[in-house]
């Protein structure tokens, strides 16, 4: 039997300037954890997280993995077989 996969590759739009114009923690508290609890409710299909989560929270599912290369996310499936709703 076939095996199939699927790979998303997103790229922030802008981040580059974001980065030039803004101090670093100022993103990492503000851009960066709201992009976290987006990512995280996005791959879990969950309520959107009042606590930012950590990395390993975010990977942390059976089916999506996540690779975060600076401005570049891939999310891609280990295992294709729908779930139930």
């Amino acid at each position: 039997m076939a095996q199939y996969g699927s790979v998303a590759i997103c790229d922030i739009l802008g981040f580059s300037d974001l980065i030039e114009k803004n101090p670093l923690d100022s993103i990492v508290k503000t851009h960066l954890d709201w992009f976290r609890k987006a990512v995280c409710h996005s791959l879990h299909k969950d309520k959107f997280p009042e606590i930012t989560p950590s990395l390993k929270e975010i990977r942390n599912h059976t089916c999506l993995k996540l690779a975060w290369f600076s401005d570049t996310l891939l999310i891609y499936t280990i295992d294709d077989t729908e779930l139930d709703p």
